[in-house]
């Protein structure tokens, strides 16, 4: 069967660069008309679906066999990779993330000035992969170089952490007796392979860079652990004129809830002006030591407060840091006055629709990707973006993500999100949820082929059915995320499509709230709304929805009923959330989406995919995808219980 294929695909070649005349000759006639290109597309894809049915379209057996060879392959995964889409000029991805090796000698600080300036940090490498792909770029850049990357402990001498606020892992490279703190060596390096500690105040140190592409705003730098971006602006505003400048991209004051939000914070703002104060998005205005966050969440257990702050020493409502150069309190958090305007400012805002380079359907984001790693290595990247691997539960996403893998590579199978590792015969997705009735198996699968085919597979096209394959062979990969959510006490909501919560859901929500979103649809569309949950006070708390062109109120909805769908008449559409002094409930999250002036859900042209809406009809969708969730959740049951 490998000796007929063969022969075919030999046939296939040369047919396909045998020229115009014999494709006119073999092409469907229908297609007399295409250009070369075409036609050779067309026919090889024709040819394609011969081969399959001469040599019975078993795809697996021949995943199979490359799976007895998949050690023989060689590890070179971790090399210098070309630029890939989502990086931006002179950098390269690895795992998801966009890495530079800069030739300019700078200091610690100054390092980390020009990356956020690209948008991004210092690189970060957290695994024995990344810091081998890191070291090919520094020596591809200078060999016997010393190069900054982004680890430190300046917070506290030994607590080594990443520049994210993330503690260093298990991974280390330090070279031997290092770190050893000889002479206040605060920050990392490459010294010149191996890590070192030294100075954080040399400045004849060269540097890598590394960014994130997830659909922040330009010169925004997305943080992994809090999925959201930041930007330090080297502005000086008052409280209110920075809050403005914060919406008008669509976010807030940036809000440290948590030790590795602040720490990452600390290093954003320094790399901007290490003796500069920096206001965020925490106040007691309202009422004197009752300290809210600017989307009216009250200050939870996490506080990083000076020494003797806050103090309310002259009307001080506001919020910021310390300079990273005050002599007692440096970068932690003070009370001061919200209308001096010598204050420079942190604004944070969520990523847009999916993340740069996914594509939407439902309510999930999805990316196929053309390089290949194995099961493991594939969901490490696909965790980058906040996600996993993907996991089709139903026919619509099945024939999205065919379609998806066919426009990045139809030779060659793709891994998805499900395995079988804790049972063999158990399948489960990648969230731990047990498959459901919808399972596209090619024949004969899964078959276990030679003991140790633990992981799920899509086929090459035209099979495009599932296989079991070994968690080790190197295969293309798709990854799946959900749509960003706007957590935020309004603001602006661009793009196709998007969804947005009340502040604290699905907790509870503040009293005394009045939030105001303004949703902007591209041009020639009109606004559709739906609220996914929704639970307020009865009477007392509402949301209003207005037209955008006319002001006039779509709707007025309190209580605990799911309000209808709403349309806008023109493309922008206002939503207000107001509540009164007393009771809370758990709020409610909406989802918009851009709809053909027409009334008709228009269907997205190419260049509009990654923020445009899906084929089928939303609600139809949604429930197709609801109900498969359902399905494997009474599946899991019955098999608990023993009652299938």
């Amino acid at each position: 069967m490998m000796i007929l294929r063969a022969f075919y695909r030999v046939v296939l070649f040369l047919l396909a660069v045998g020229g115009s005349a014999m494709l006119q000759s073999y092409a469907a006639p229908e297609k007399g008309d295409l250009s070369i290109a075409e036609k050779v597309n067309s026919f090889v894809e024709r040819l394609e679906e011969l081969i399959d049915a001469e040599v019975g379209g078993d795809e697996d057996v021949t995943m199979d066999v490359m799976e007895k060879n998949d050690g023989e392959s060689g590890g070179d995964s971790w090399l210098p990779q070309t630029r890939q889409a989502g990086c931006s000029s002179g950098y390269q991805m690895h795992n998801g993330i966009c890495y530079k090796a800069f030739n300019t000698p700078k200091n610690f600080g100054d390092a980390s000035s020009t990356c956020a300036a690209d948008g991004g940090t210092l690189a970060m490498p957290k695994d024995a992969g990344t810091n081998a792909f890191l070291l090919s770029l520094k020596n591809a850049v200078h060999r016997p170089g010393w190069f900054w990357f982004g680890l430190v402990d300046q917070h506290q001498e030994g607590g080594w952490e990443w520049i994210d606020g993330t503690p260093l892992g298990s991974y280390r490279s330090w070279g031997p007796g290092e770190p050893n703190n000889l002479g206040d060596e605060d920050c990392a390096e490459y010294f010149p392979s191996a890590w070192n500690d030294a100075p954080c105040s040399k400045a004849d140190r060269k540097f890598i860079c590394q960014k994130i592409p997830a659909g922040c705003p330009d010169g925004y730098v997305y943080h992994q652990p809090s999925h959201l971006c930041y930007k330090a602006f080297n502005d000086k505003k008052t409280y209110n004129a920075a809050v403005a400048t914060c919406a008008s991209a669509g976010g807030t004051l940036a809000m440290p809830r948590d030790t590795a939000t602040n720490k990452f914070l600390i290093y954003l703002k320094n790399a901007v002006d290490n003796n500069a104060w920096f206001r965020f998005g925490l106040t007691d205005h309202r009422q004197e030591g009752g300290w809210m966050w600017q989307d009216n969440v009250a200050l939870g257990s996490f506080r990083a407060w000076g020494p003797g702050e806050p103090n309310n020493l002259g009307n001080e409502d506001c919020a910021e840091y310390f300079s990273g150069a005050h002599s007692s309190h440096s970068n932690t958090w003070n009370d001061g006055p919200c209308t001096r305007a010598d204050r420079k400012f942190i604004c944070q805002v969520a990523p847009s629709g999916c993340p740069s380079g996914y594509q939407q359907h439902g309510r999930n984001c999805f990316k196929a990707y053309g390089d290949k790693k194995s099961y493991d290595d594939a969901a490490a990247v696909c965790r980058v973006a906040g996600g996993s691997l993907a996991m089709p539960r139903d026919p619509a996403t099945h024939q999205f993500l065919i379609t998806l893998k066919n426009q990045v590579e139809r030779a060659t199978g793709f891994w998805l999100g499900f395995n079988d590792r804790s049972q063999e015969g158990g399948w489960r997705y990648a969230d731990g949820t047990r498959l459901g009735s919808f399972q596209p198996w090619n024949t004969g699968e899964p078959n276990q082929y030679g003991g140790n085919e633990d992981c799920g597979m899509i086929n090459r096209h035209p099979n495009n059915k599932w296989n079991d394959q070994g968690c080790s062979s190197q295969l293309n990969f798709i990854c799946q995320t959900s749509l960003q959510v706007v957590e935020s006490c309004g603001g602006n909501l661009p793009g196709s499509a998007g969804i947005f919560i009340s502040p604290g859901y699905p907790q509870t929500y503040s009293d005394n709230q009045k939030c105001r979103w303004f949703i902007n649809v591209p041009p020639g569309h009109v606004v559709r709304l739906t609220f996914l949950d929704f639970d307020l006070e009865n009477r007392y708390d509402h949301v209003t929805v207005l037209d955008g062109c006319t002001n006039r109120e779509l709707g007025k909805f309190t209580g605990t009923s799911r309000p209808s769908a709403v349309s806008s008449s023109g493309r922008t559409m206002e939503v207000v959330f107001t509540t009164d002094h007393s009771v809370k409930e758990r709020g409610f999250k909406a989802r918009y989406y851009a709809v053909a002036g027409s009334g008709k859900r228009e269907m997205p042209a190419p260049e509009e995919r990654e923020l445009g809406e899906p084929n089928e009809d939303d609600e139809k969708e949604m429930l197709e995808e609801d109900l498969g969730m359902l399905e494997n959740n009474i599946l899991s049951e019955k098999k608990e219980y023993g009652l299938e």
